[in-house]
């Protein structure tokens, strides 16, 4: 009986270890990780409102890029600021950390090549407020819209995500 005891003992211990690396290795894992590994639609709240559905085609350190759900629907992708996501729905259990070389690509980066682009875009703001217009440049700390009122400069700390038509 003494045996047997031991041996169930040892077993509690083992699967109390395994409980814990597990609950310690869950607490290294970010909101992004999970995005990143997420391979089906996911629906995305802002804060200030705004949603956005889509797969998540590309993610760096602060941002992830929303591609179309699908076939049919909209054909826009979404750039949004992790900073700026209140829920995401549709995430797997999985997780995917950042393992590139390559320095991080940031919110101008990305927009830059959506300036050359020429494609009209929507910017959801933090505040809930949104500005349409044409992207001119995408500067280190802000992006210029111009909008039918004239250019406004939109620090991108104030933007929650920006959307652009995808073209064909």
């Amino acid at each position: 009986d003494l045996v047997a005891l031991a041996a169930a003992d040892l077993d509690l211990e083992r699967d109390a270890e395994v409980a814990e690396r597990t609950r310690i290795e869950r607490g290294r894992l970010t909101l992004l990780d999970r995005v990143r590994a997420c391979g089906s639609v996911v629906e995305v709240s802002l804060l200030g409102g705004g949603l956005h559905l889509g797969v998540v085609v590309d993610a760096d350190d602060d941002w992830f890029l929303l591609g179309p759900p699908g076939t049919e629907g909209s054909r826009q992708q979404h750039l949004v600021r992790v900073a700026a996501v209140a829920s995401v729905r549709g995430l797997g259990g999985g997780a995917q950390t950042a393992a590139s070389a390559l320095p991080p690509r940031t919110v101008a980066s990305v927009l830059r090549g959506w300036c050359r682009d020429r494609t009209e875009v929507v910017v959801q703001m933090l505040d809930g407020s949104a500005v349409d217009g044409l992207p001119a440049s995408a500067w280190a700390d802000h992006l210029e819209v111009a909008t039918g009122r004239g250019p406004a400069a939109l620090p991108y700390a104030a933007l929650a995500s920006v959307s652009r038509r995808l073209p064909g």
